[in-house]
């Protein structure tokens, strides 16, 4: 069996890293409120893309 090496999806975290470069959080509850506002700022289509993008990568990687 060939060894496949796995295949990373960043769609969610180019996105989040985009929101966060250079902020600075003071606490814990800042840093979560700043994690739940980039996930209510992204809309459903937003979602849906990143998921069929692992979806695909998955079928993939099972094909080979």
């Amino acid at each position: 069996m060939r060894s496949v090496p796995a295949r990373r999806n960043n769609h969610f975290f180019k996105h989040l890293s985009n929101i966060l470069t250079s902020k600075l959080f003071r606490n814990e509850d800042t840093a979560k409120a700043a994690f739940k506002g980039f996930l209510h700022s992204k809309t459903n289509d937003f979602y849906i893309f990143g998921i069929m993008k692992l979806v695909n990568c998955e079928e993939n990687c099972v094909e080979l």
